[in-house]
């Protein structure tokens, strides 16, 4: 007599060999107990009209905006952001790998509904199962490109330079913005600049976050001189645990010497000899007497530089 076999959880009978899955569950019963459970037969693959970064939304779960990367294919860079999102958890917490097969023909261009087939492997050595799951295309305005369109922004970075002494240096700082700017973005989408006003003696850069904030200031201080200022403004309070909220502000002043500018104090003139760690070292042309000074010493002085003496 044939003795029959069956789910050792719902107690289904199992005919055909094919049939039965690690633990001797069948499909259902295996799905369900973990290593394809979490496996959402369709998800959301929103795509931002405005910047091009993607995102995965799963039934109850929205993940981070990413860019393709420039050396990046389309099928590489899916398999990225599925792995990243999805499957990478999933091999941790149930021992297995996922392998992840497109059309030959995928591209991300022109596309509408992409199916992925899943090649499941457990740790126990059976024959790998076979699955499927739906990514449905969907365009929209990302939220970070929805706030550089509303013009809202959480900090601002305030550029500075003396009076009479705008120099390319200011305008190799505001240069070195864009490409913080731009490679920053690439990193995170959430970091941006929002907007640009010209003011008085300078420019606001209004930035998408505190953590922008910081990234620009400490890349701009490797690179230029400045005097700093930190301020914070009160906006309201959380409405989550009821703390404050503030928007913090920080004041770059340039610093525009350079080794061998010339500048004129009090009717004397002084050669810029070195600038470094906030402070600068000053000759006499005169008396060639040495000066070692603060860069906050210059908001307290009267100067001009020689060229516009």
């Amino acid at each position: 007599m044939k003795l029959n076999k069956f789910c050792a959880k719902c107690g289904k009978i199992l005919s055909d060999p094919i049939d039965i899955h690690s633990g001797f569950l069948c499909i259902n019963c295996y799905r369900a107990s973990g290593a394809t459970a979490a496996i959402p037969s369709q998800i959301i693959l929103r795509r931002c009209i405005e910047c091009h970064s993607y995102s995965l939304k799963g039934p109850d779960q929205e993940f981070p905006w990413v860019f393709q990367l420039e050396d990046e294919n389309d099928m590489d860079f899916m398999t990225r952001i599925l792995l990243d999102a999805l499957f990478s958890k999933l091999e941790k917490k149930n021992l297995t790998q996922y392998d992840l097969f497109f059309k030959p023909d995928f591209s991300l261009q022109n596309v509408k509904d992409i199916e992925v087939k899943l090649r499941i492997s457990t740790s126990d050595g059976r024959d790998p199962q076979i699955d499927s799951m739906v990514l449905k295309y969907k365009e929209i305005h990302c939220p970070h490109c929805a706030k550089i369109s509303g013009g809202r922004f959480d900090s601002v970075l305030q550029l500075r330079y003396y009076p009479n002494t705008k120099t390319k240096i200011f305008d190799r700082i505001l240069h070195e913005c864009e490409i913080i700017n731009q490679e920053e973005r690439v990193k995170n989408p959430a970091n941006f600049v929002s907007k640009i006003e010209n003011t008085q003696n300078g420019v606001d850069l209004k930035l998408s976050t505190l953590i922008m904030l910081k990234v620009m200031v400490s890349r701009l201080k490797n690179t230029f001189n400045f005097t700093i200022k930190h301020s914070r403004k009160l906006m309201g309070r959380d409405s989550r645990d009821g703390s404050d909220l503030y928007r913090h502000y920080i004041l770059l002043k340039n610093i525009p010497f350079e080794p061998d500018d010339r500048i004129v104090m009090e009717n004397e003139e002084f050669i810029v000899k070195k600038v470094q760690n906030k402070r600068i070292t000053l000759e006499n042309a005169a008396t060639g007497k040495i000066m070692l000074l603060t860069f906050t010493f210059f908001d307290k002085k009267k100067w001009i530089m020689k060229e516009n003496a």
